[in-house]
């Protein structure tokens, strides 16, 4: 990476912060500072003579994940598909990816995509908030996610496999058969964290807790 030290418009101070913390994970890291007082560091950084070989040097292999979910995961009412969640994914990690995200879905085991023509080095499932009322009571929602995981963890044995629990949404409060959203999520969380196989990742954590940025 490239900045100028003394850039008047972009501070270098989150460019030296991001350039430490790599290296100290081990990261292999190419930084180089110019001192002209200018914005102007990509002229100089592009016309670096090992600049493009150093990039072709470290060019990752592509990561294939599949995506499966409900409406979040499809980016139902995002403006642009490259505002899904999705999307930023594939972006940050140049990866290939097959979204099976599918508005108005819960993690039914009848719905689950056996026939699915992709091989994936990682897998994220999402599902939660259209099962709260979906399914009559906590027994029925803990009975399909067992059900729905142990088809995910014997199609995709020996991958990476990530579950995420329901996010947040601003309609919390209201009721619903099988009780409030916070117990429809707890049961998710278990029947995800019961599997070692599984990384967990709380979908309370992910989004901002604010109706705005809510479509329904």
């Amino acid at each position: 990476t490239f900045h100028q030290i003394d850039d008047p418009k972009v501070s270098s101070t989150g460019t030296l912060r991001m350039v430490e913390a790599l290296l100290n994970v081990g990261a292999e890291v190419k930084f180089t500072p110019y001192f002209d007082g200018v914005h102007d560091a990509w002229t100089k950084g592009y016309a670096e003579p090992d600049m493009l070989q150093w990039l072709y040097d470290h060019t990752l292999d592509k990561v294939r994940i599949a995506f499966v979910g409900d409406s979040i995961t499809q980016g139902w009412c995002s403006s642009r598909d490259s505002f899904s969640w999705a999307w930023n994914i594939c972006f940050a990690l140049n990866a290939q990816a097959v979204n099976q995200g599918i508005g108005g879905t819960a993690a039914d085991p009848q719905a689950f995509p056996h026939d699915l023509d992709f091989d994936p080095d990682l897998v994220i499932v999402s599902y939660g908030t259209n099962d709260w009322s979906r399914y009559p009571t906590l027994e029925v929602l803990k009975e399909k996610h067992d059900a729905y995981w142990d088809l995910v963890c014997s199609k995709y044995a020996g991958k990476k496999l990530v579950g995420i629990s329901p996010v947040y949404r601003f309609n919390t409060e209201e009721g619903r058969g099988m009780g409030s959203f916070d117990s429809c999520c707890e049961v998710v969380k278990q029947c995800i964290r019961s599997r070692k196989e599984v990384t967990f990742v709380d979908g309370f954590d992910i989004i901002p807790h604010q109706k705005m940025f809510f479509k329904d």
